[in-house]
């Protein structure tokens, strides 16, 4: 509780726009072949390395040979659903990873020993 009004010192006065400052996405990363599904909140300017350093040590998996994809659904001609994986760079943020991604952004680790997709 006390760290709650340290919260509040920010005022819309001193800051043109505040809740963009405050701005967090929640992203949703899993690992199929572990059945390890989590949801993360995270700053847009945090870099891909950093949420996967947290997922691994979360999932109990090497960070250091995993790899965080983007995974995108879309629907094909006949309606089916179809996803596609985008192997994201981790020194990008997540801002720039999820451009364009409308709702919740989904992501999953892959590790070298994993199936194919």
């Amino acid at each position: 509780m006390a760290h709650q009004p340290q919260a509040n010192q920010t005022t819309q006065e001193s800051e043109p726009a505040p809740e963009l400052a405050h701005t967090k996405f929640v992203i949703s990363i899993q690992h199929k072949p572990s059945a390890q599904h989590a949801q993360f909140s995270t700053k847009p300017h945090t870099r891909i390395g950093k949420v996967l350093t947290g997922a691994c040590k979360s999932f109990r998996l090497d960070v250091n040979v995993a790899q965080l994809y983007l995974v995108v659904v879309t629907q094909n001609d006949q309606g089916l659903k179809e996803q596609d994986y985008f192997l994201c760079d981790r020194n990008e943020t997540v801002e720039a990873a999820v451009v364009g991604v409308e709702g919740r952004a989904e992501f999953m680790i892959r590790m070298p020993e994993d199936p194919g997709m």
